[in-house]
């Protein structure tokens, strides 16, 4: 009969740490979604359900939690955000209605209070912080600009899409369309999904018209 293998006090004392900093972490982003950047170190140990003295043990300062949080959002969007244009013999309409769903159920799940202090990089907030904002604006740019590209392509687009086109896909994919559909008028994530898609398509299709008048 094989022995069990039992892991070393060291090993258990680690994955406690990585697990415990992760719970952290992950109330971080919770107390900023209700508190956006002004979540005190209290209201995030209350969130974690753990004492003020074991978040200090794992982090030196507010300013440093406030960062890992900030990176672990950039993580959540990186997972979770679709970059595969559509499938063959998909709708384009289908695909963007996908992307729009997904990408604006994110923002309303995990930004909340949060969307107002990330759009403005104050010469106030902590350069850690600040940083990571920046990383955010830099990643979403990314991932507008690589949706666009696919709707174009998927339209018969030649070249580059048009900058107008471009920043449509930036603005209808923003957290402040999610912040004024689901904020304001209540939509879901769904609904804000198929009103994002269904301008979208519209908008592709006729930069394509565009495209073939000039030829």
């Amino acid at each position: 009969m094989p022995q069990r293998e039992h892991l070393h006090p060291s090993s258990l004392a680690e994955e406690h740490r990585v697990i415990t900093r992760a719970r952290i972490v992950e109330a971080a982003l919770a107390a900023t979604r209700k508190h956006g950047l002004a979540a005190t170190v209290d209201d995030i140990a209350t969130a974690a359900g753990v004492g003020r003295r074991t978040v200090f043990r794992y982090f030196a300062t507010r300013d440093e939690l406030l960062a890992a949080a900030g990176t672990r959002l950039l993580a959540i969007y990186e997972e979770q955000v679709l970059r595969q244009g559509p499938a063959p013999g998909q709708e384009l309409s289908e695909w963007l209605t996908e992307v729009a769903t997904a990408i604006h159920r994110l923002h309303r799940d995990v930004l909340g209070r949060l969307f107002w202090d990330i759009h403005e990089v104050s010469p106030k907030l902590p350069p850690q912080v600040a940083a990571v904002i920046r990383q955010r604006r830099a990643a979403r740019q990314q991932w507008t600009d690589a949706v666009a590209r696919q709707a174009w392509r998927a339209v018969g687009g030649r070249k580059s899409a048009p900058r107008w086109v471009v920043d449509a896909t930036s603005a209808l994919l923003s957290s402040f369309t999610t912040n004024a559909l689901a904020g304001d008028l209540e939509r879901t994530p769904e609904e804000i999904g198929s009103v994002v898609a269904r301008l979208l398509t519209l908008s592709f299709l006729a930069a394509a018209d565009e495209q073939d008048d000039g030829d």
